[in-house]
């Protein structure tokens, strides 16, 4: 006899899997309720792992009359409001690393930006080199341009970076360390409040295999140092929390934006990085996002897309596909 037909007639007992109570029932009925909500006000496919999230928070509700009034009343909020942030800010994806997919990063410092800055001089000598990160998360993403920015335009005004960095008190190096920081502008846009804050305090748990650790990361020590401070380290920060250097909190900032709203702005990127972001949004909402996006960038300005997401096909008439999965805004 084959193995497979062996296992084929073996008799498994039959497990009993527990019955849910008729109150985990009716939670899990109204944590569902929650979930289309969000989906509706935010764009955000709610998954089950979201579910499992809301369920989570809300399977200790002793009087299931009150979550049911509280689901009702969270329908009226406004997506802006702050009892819908609260619960929202729960449930997000807040994966984030520095230099995810490094291969794109190398190709922001050595291909694009030296287009950039040729166009961003032509269009003004003392403008600044733009740069968003949309669905900035914790803000490792947003940090991880600055380093490269403050790379290359050290670079372009034959400054060494390393010893910039090492001698920002040094009377010497101020003209040199004013010119590059006024030549960059990064930022980060988020939905979540709490991201957006935390992603301003700079600072990092370097724990995770798919952290960027010291072997992966050119220049850790030089861009990050121990949390060791005591002014920085607060009661939720452990001795193997990592700061940002004080230079990158200067060039990077963090605000909240729903990117599916119309954004009305006419502060305007060379470089937008939209990454691992699409994926978690609804198809209609993708297309907002996009185009929005789009909206933001000079003329000639470039957006780069994660392996991972793919953009509506129909967003992108006014772009030229420079690499895969980066596009540059044709003139208008």
């Amino acid at each position: 006899m084959l193995m497979n037909d062996y296992i084929e007639n073996i008799k498994f007992p039959k497990i009993a899997k527990p019955k849910k109570s008729a109150n985990e029932d009716f939670i899990m009925v109204q944590v569902r309720k929650l979930g289309k909500i969000i989906n509706k006000k935010s764009g955000l496919i709610v998954q089950d792992n979201v579910i499992e999230k809301l369920y989570s928070i809300f399977e200790n509700s002793s009087n299931p009359q009150e979550l049911k009034e509280f689901v009702a009343m969270f329908e009226s909020f406004d997506s802006d409001s702050s009892e819908f942030l609260s619960i929202l800010d729960n449930v997000l994806n807040n994966e984030t690393f520095f230099f995810r997919h490094p291969s794109q990063f190398e190709f922001l410092e050595n291909s694009l930006l030296p287009r950039v800055y040729e166009a961003v001089n032509d269009r003004d000598k003392l403008g600044k080199i733009n740069v968003l990160s949309a669905g900035c998360s914790y803000g490792s993403e947003a940090y991880s341009l600055a380093i490269c920015l403050f790379r290359f335009v050290c670079k372009q005004f034959e400054v060494n970076y390393k010893r910039l960095l090492n001698n920002i008190d040094n009377p010497k190096y101020t003209d040199d360390l004013f010119k590059v920081i006024n030549k960059i502008d990064v930022r980060g846009y988020d939905i979540s409040s709490i991201h957006v804050r935390t992603a301003g305090e700079g600072i990092f748990r370097i724990l995770s295999s798919k952290s960027t650790t010291r072997d992966k990361f050119d220049d850790f020590n030089l861009f990050l140092h121990p949390v060791d401070d005591k002014k920085l380290l607060k009661k939720e920060h452990l001795i193997h929390d990592y700061a940002v250097h004080d230079i990158l909190k200067k060039m990077t900032h963090f605000q909240r934006f729903n990117l599916r709203d119309n954004i009305t702005s006419s502060y305007k990127f060379d470089v937008i990085f939209c990454r691992n972001m699409l994926m978690y949004n609804d198809e209609q909402s993708r297309e907002a996002i996009v185009r929005n996006l789009i909206s933001l960038l000079n003329n000639n300005g470039f957006i780069v897309f994660a392996p991972s997401d793919f953009p509506p096909e129909n967003t992108l008439e006014n772009m030229h596909s420079v690499n895969f999965n980066v596009y540059q805004k044709v003139d208008d």
